[in-house]
């Protein structure tokens, strides 16, 4: 699997407790104030933080991870905090043979 996608909830980007490559991230904040998203190295919010990415109200941004994305090796689960309008991730799952 492999794409972009639109998130607008909490939870797990694939297939849970596999490998994938994030390539990059942009986080949308609504007016009400500043936003956060959390990409975590696992499958549940207490799992191993890797980064953050915070918006400004009404604002965007964006974290590109480039050519080889950051690898999430027991899969992503993705932390919304408050304000947070939507946040789209293009990815891949890692296929290990």
């Amino acid at each position: 699997m492999a794409g972009s996608t639109k998130i607008t909830a909490s939870g797990v980007l694939g297939t849970a407790d596999k490998p994938l490559k994030v390539y990059s991230v942009v986080i949308a904040s609504t007016s009400l104030g500043a936003s956060s998203a959390q990409l975590r190295n696992g499958s549940a919010a207490t799992d191993s933080l890797v980064d953050v990415i915070g918006a400004e109200a009404d604002g965007v941004a964006t974290k590109s991870y480039g050519n080889h994305g950051k690898y999430f090796p027991a899969g992503l689960y993705v932390n919304l905090g408050l304000n947070v309008l939507h946040v789209d991730i293009d990815w891949e799952q890692i296929t290990i043979s």
